[in-house]
């Protein structure tokens, strides 16, 4: 666990209040995913490790399944979905990596010298593509919009300014890139660094981080309902919310 998870959790020691928890917003967290990813990634491909490379493609197609001659990847199936977005230069760019547990299956695709890589791996076939085309979708805006439907919530929820600091209701809500934590606020669609994580039966994690050190997490259970967020300043929590149960 690195250092920002476990101020997290030292925060996100009270309990949630009467409010609205949430409920299940879609079936699976790829759903609201793969459009933003689906496409031909088409470039140098060859097997790894020691195949001959030549012209080929990994897609992801519409059903959200990630495809190569011989071999196919349900998403659905990872562990693990991480997603990356922010600016290296003047560029945004984005990371995808969906791992399925010991990695038996895995689809990555990750800015390389100017362009993306692409890799799909299934069983013991294993295909990586160079000279990609970046996910344009994904590129497009921050995830904070785009993953509206999956990110956005709003309840009541238990804060505290500190692990001995005494706990108080505050109103937490995220609409269309906009987070209200109490009398604070977050604007998510500034320039900065945007994660989401997928644990597969853990729910999720997204987070913002400003090059200041400002950033802002929010933590959801398994049925998509809000289970905790944090606020921090200068790389400090500032303010915790929730349950870390």
């Amino acid at each position: 666990m690195n250092r920002r998870d476990t101020l997290l959790s030292l925060l996100l020691a009270g309990v949630c209040t009467a409010g609205q928890a949430g409920t299940a917003k879609m079936a699976h967290p790829w759903s609201a995913i793969a459009p933003l990813v689906a496409g031909a990634y088409s470039g140098i491909c060859g097997e790894r490790p020691g195949g001959a490379d030549k012209p080929g493609k990994i897609t992801v197609d519409a059903d959200g399944k990630a495809r190569a001659p011989g071999m196919m990847f349900d998403p659905r199936d990872s562990q693990l979905m991480e997603l990356w977005r922010g600016r290296e230069g003047k560029t945004v760019q984005s990371k995808v990596v969906l791992r399925a547990e010991y990695e038996a299956a895995y689809f990555i695709l990750l800015p390389d010298n100017g362009a993306y890589s692409a890799a799909l791996k299934e069983g013991e076939q294993t295909l990586g593509c160079d000279g990609v085309a970046a996910p344009a979708r994904l590129n497009g805006q921050p995830l904070a919009l785009s993953l509206a439907p999956l990110l956005d919530a709003s309840r009541t929820i238990e804060c505290r300014t500190g692990a001995e600091a005494p706990p108080r209701d505050a109103l937490f809500r995220l609409a269309r890139g906009k987070v209200q934590l109490g009398d604070r606020t977050f604007d998510l669609t500034q320039p900065g660094t945007e994660t989401l994580s997928v644990g597969k039966g853990r729910g999720m994690q997204y987070g913002f981080e400003l090059n200041d050190g400002r950033a802002f997490t929010v933590l959801y259970d398994v049925r998509g309902g809000v289970k905790g967020a944090a606020l921090y300043e200068h790389g400090e929590p500032v303010l915790g919310c929730g349950s870390d149960e």
